[in-house]
């Protein structure tokens, strides 16, 4: 049985379980995300040394470089973060957001396959293929998704 969630006098079904698990996948990787870009912005010396002792190349990063990486990667988190809220209550903008980066990561993994005859492209293909497939024609997502 769906539970219900009562939210200001109107009943409203509880997210599959799914959606729920990519809302907080969603909230684990913003958090990630966001402990790097901070890192990469105010650490810099630290992850240049720590870069370099895999390869003496990646110790030629320039600060700048790094700083450009961690405002992207705080942005990356700020919109991870409200990708997973969007998920989490139902809001319709983020399952048209996983179903578009669905179909853009099916093209990548596509090209992954074909171009570079990557073989973990196959298992990359399956699973966007069923994220996609899940959130555009599971009808407990769509009602879960539903405008009330």
């Amino acid at each position: 049985m769906n539970e219900e969630i009562v939210a200001e006098g109107v009943q409203t079904k509880s997210a599959p379980m799914p959606v729920k698990i990519l809302a907080v996948l969603n909230y684990i990787s913003a958090a990630i995300t966001l402990v790097s870009g901070i890192l990469m912005l105010f650490a810099e010396n630290i992850v240049i040394n720590f870069l370099g002792q895999f390869s003496p190349l990646l110790q030629g990063f320039s600060s700048l470089f790094l700083g450009i990486m961690g405002i992207f990667a705080v942005l990356s988190a700020v919109l991870n973060f409200f990708i997973g809220k969007g998920l989490w209550f139902g809001k319709n903008w983020a399952r048209i957001f996983v179903i578009v980066i669905s179909i853009l990561a099916i093209l990548g993994s596509l090209k992954s396959l074909i171009v570079e005859g990557d073989m973990y492209g196959f298992i990359y293909l399956a699973i966007y293929i069923a994220v996609g497939a899940y959130f555009l024609f599971n009808k407990s997502v769509k009602e879960f998704f539903k405008k009330v």
